[in-house]
């Protein structure tokens, strides 16, 4: 894409759910768990957050270059700083145990109240993370974002022509193609660096997502299909994803 930054890995996995055929966007049920783990992956690889194992110990303000990643960043960074149950072992690159001092009697009360709670949560698990309720209507936020960027159109229409609804149709039908390259160059790759780390993440985020068939389409490529799965159930991020999605759906199934 001449002239444009490239995706980021959120934006890369929204793109693959555009049909072959058609170019429009067809968004696989809970797929925001997948988006919301493709943000993590993106801090992770831009060293916004770091990971130890299933947990996030670091979380370091920067410049994403992303508008919805900023924002989200900007929101987990102002959750840490007020001591949210659940984050207390999440330190601020830099910032020590500096907090800004609250104002008024409620407001102290209000932050001994969090920081007491947070005390006794455990620490969150990625799958926690996943369901982080910032993440709410990520998909819509980048779906707004990549038609921001000229990557999708919107087209307008109403469901059994009453109630209006808006579609998207991509502008880089080739883009299933490109990224089934990245991410067979990565799993080929036998030496390490961010153009493969980055291509095995989004591979492990896509077969968590049930796209493995839209990069990998055909009995051609059974092979890399199996690869992809494979990244997916070891990828710990992927694993987060996979589990919230199951979660999700055993809500949804009702009591047995």
């Amino acid at each position: 894409m001449p002239g444009r930054p490239s995706p980021t890995l959120p934006e890369d996995l929204l793109l693959l759910c555009a049909e072959p055929e058609t170019g429009l966007v067809r968004l696989p049920r809970y797929f925001d768990r997948a988006l919301a783990g493709a943000v993590l992956a993106e801090f992770a690889l831009c060293g916004a957050i770091v990971l130890q194992g299933e947990q996030v110990t670091e979380v370091r303000p920067l410049a994403m270059g992303d508008p919805v990643a900023d924002r989200l960043l900007g929101q987990l960074v102002e959750d840490v700083r007020v001591g949210v149950p659940g984050l207390h072992q999440v330190r601020l690159a830099g910032h020590g145990g500096e907090r800004p001092a609250p104002r008024g009697r409620f407001a102290a009360a209000r932050r001994a109240m969090f920081d007491a709670a947070a005390q006794v949560r455990p620490p969150w698990r990625l799958e926690e993370w996943v369901t982080w309720p910032r993440f709410h209507a990520v998909g819509r936020h980048y779906l707004q974002a990549l038609h921001a960027r000229g990557l999708l159109t919107d087209t307008r229409r109403r469901t059994l022509g009453v109630l209006p609804r808006t579609g998207w149709r991509t502008t880089v039908p080739d883009h299933a193609a490109r990224t089934a390259a990245q991410v067979a160059q990565a799993i080929q790759s036998h030496g390490p660096g961010p153009a493969v780390t980055r291509g095995l993440r989004l591979a492990a985020l896509a077969g968590a997502a049930d796209l493995t068939g839209r990069i990998f389409p055909g009995t051609r490529n059974g092979d890399m299909r199996s690869r992809v799965e494979h990244l997916a159930r070891t990828d710990l991020i992927a694993v987060a994803v996979s589990k919230a999605i199951e979660s999700d759906l055993r809500r949804a199934s009702g009591p047995d």
